[in-house]
């Protein structure tokens, strides 16, 4: 049984393939958070600064893709391939980050947001002048256009609510709720206890449901 009075669990309970009406789902935006959201059919979805859109638009998708605001409608982002990612001898050594590297002003590029400029198109107009932007090795160019996604980009990544995504999500937002329980800490737990298919077990579940989830994924349900 729980104690808690709050459960940190309903993502696990119709846990299925694809992303259905009343779902609670975690969403990873740019800059690496995890915010959960719930998708009612015929609603409308706010993320912050990201901005908004139709929750219709995610009922049926998978988990995994990762989508981009458009006009409230979500747009599907391709992965990125290995072939878009170039060799060089760059090293850094070269690079003085002066006043003039880049120099795109803020007005400038708020005109460019206003004027609907897309976000790949606005982060490759920056790189272009970007003076140093070719004396960067991969790595500082990869870290470069994160930076700039995390601070244009209005996309998004939905997550599998697997019992460790779940338990990971709550143990960053509110650890008290589920007893500072960490998802490696909740797997040891669920293996000394010898949890299997077919097993009989009573748990006093003090950490907001996850350990009562756990045992019922383990036992296959």
């Amino acid at each position: 049984m729980s104690s808690s009075g709050v459960s940190a669990s309903p993502m696990l309970e119709s846990r299925a393939s694809t992303i259905q009406s009343g779902n609670l789902v975690l969403l990873r935006i740019p800059n690496g958070d995890v915010k959960g959201v719930k998708i009612e059919k015929d609603s409308t979805v706010t993320i912050g600064r990201l901005g908004s859109f139709y929750a219709n638009e995610l009922i049926d998708q998978p988990y995994g893709l990762t989508f981009e605001i458009v006009d409230k409608k979500l747009k599907i982002v391709p992965p990125r391939t290995l072939q878009e990612v170039e060799d060089t001898d760059a090293t850094n050594e070269l690079i003085n980050d002066g006043e003039f590297v880049q120099p795109l002003t803020i007005d400038e590029i708020q005109k460019l947001k206003v004027s609907g400029v897309h976000v790949s198109d606005m982060i490759k107009m920056q790189i272009e002048a970007h003076a140093n932007y070719s004396l960067k090795t991969e790595y500082s160019k990869e870290k470069y256009k994160k930076r700039k996604e995390e601070k244009y980009s209005k996309s998004f990544t939905t997550i599998e609510p697997t019992l460790f995504n779940v338990c990971d999500y709550w143990f960053n937002k509110d650890q008290t709720r589920i007893r500072d329980l960490r998802p490696d800490t909740l797997s040891q737990l669920l293996n000394l206890a010898n949890i299997r298919p077919g097993g009989r077990y009573i748990a006093i579940d003090d950490a907001s449901g996850l350990v009562v989830a756990g045992i019922l994924e383990r036992m296959g349900g």
